[in-house]
């Protein structure tokens, strides 16, 4: 008995491999060998087709180069005593100019095209870094010199509040100043007498903002202002006092007089002290500064410190 040969399912994952294996199956199954038949032309049509885009896109590559080729191939007429347009006499201090330039060096003399495309990018490498160093340097002098300006003016910024709506300070006395959790730089107030000052500064000069040393610039500016300003206060009061007298006038009942001082100072480093708080506007006169410093009501009064004095 002979053994039974199982029969072969075709599908297109698995195709007839022999013509004699087509033919049995289109006997047996005419319809399954339509549909596998079919499935061939159709995978022969889509090979056929991408064959013929790559030969297209591979012809269109050799046509354009070789063009690309005989133009560089193709000798230029060059008048007698003339230099020919290959002679340009490039070194490290005569760079090619354009793109164009450099392709034809490349081209005409491929070492040296190589040593001075080198020379060029260590150039603007050379260029770029110190760019990035002054930059950097141009910064760091700025934020030092703002450093110095909250220092001296921290009233220019807005201060951090504690729960009863007071200035928070810390453990030295000094008023604890808002900062910014985007710059890291402490708020500036333009609401406040100095802020307001400070922008009218700026606007008059704009440019000033290109200075490493600008916010330093724009604060002595602003200490000249005030300063100014305190001194025209301190006439017109002067004047009004005098003006009264002049007609007769009398303090009112009731009214105490200004209590004069006498001067004086706990030490030398005071004195710099006094005069430093006059420079910037603080107080008008050192009379001013004194009455405030003995002052039982007010106590030793100055910005955002309470500095303490002995005598030496």
């Amino acid at each position: 008995m002979e053994p039974v040969v199982p029969e072969v399912k075709y599908t297109v994952d698995n195709m007839p491999k022999s013509k004699t294996e087509w033919d049995t199956l289109k006997s047996k199954d005419p319809i399954v060998f339509a549909d596998l038949t079919q499935h061939n032309f159709d995978k022969m049509f889509r090979e056929k087709k991408e064959l013929e885009e790559k030969y297209t896109t591979v012809e269109t590559q050799k046509n354009n180069l070789t063009v690309e080729l005989e133009r560089y191939k193709t000798p230029v007429y060059t008048p007698p005593g003339e230099a020919t347009p290959n002679s340009k006499n490039y070194s490290f201090s005569n760079l090619p100019k354009t793109k164009q330039d450099w392709e034809d060096l490349m081209i005409e003399d491929p070492v040296l095209g190589t040593d001075l495309r080198t020379h060029y990018n260590n150039q603007q490498n050379q260029n770029q870094q110190s760019k990035i160093q002054n930059q950097k340097r141009f910064e760091e002098a700025q934020t030092t010199s703002r450093r110095t300006v909250q220092a001296e003016h921290p009233d220019m910024y807005l201060a951090e509040l504690d729960a009863t709506g007071q200035p928070k300070k810390d453990d030295k006395g000094n008023v604890v100043l808002k900062v910014n959790p985007a710059t890291g730089e402490p708020e500036f107030n333009p609401e406040s007498e100095k802020g307001k000052l400070w922008n009218s500064i700026f606007n008059e000069n704009p440019d000033i903002a290109f200075n490493p040393k600008a916010p330093e610039l724009m604060m002595a500016t602003m200490e000249r202002k005030l300063r100014m300003k305190g001194q025209t206060m301190i006439d017109q009061t002067v004047a009004a006092r005098q003006q009264a007298v002049a007609e007769g006038q009398v303090i009112h009942s009731g009214v105490t007089p200004p209590k004069m001082v006498k001067v004086e100072f706990a030490s030398e480093e005071e004195k710099i002290h006094a005069q430093n708080m006059i420079a910037k506007g603080v107080y008008p006169t050192l009379e001013d500064y004194v009455r405030n410093r003995d002052s039982k009501d007010t106590g030793f009064y100055e910005e955002n410190s309470f500095p303490k004095f002995t005598k030496k």
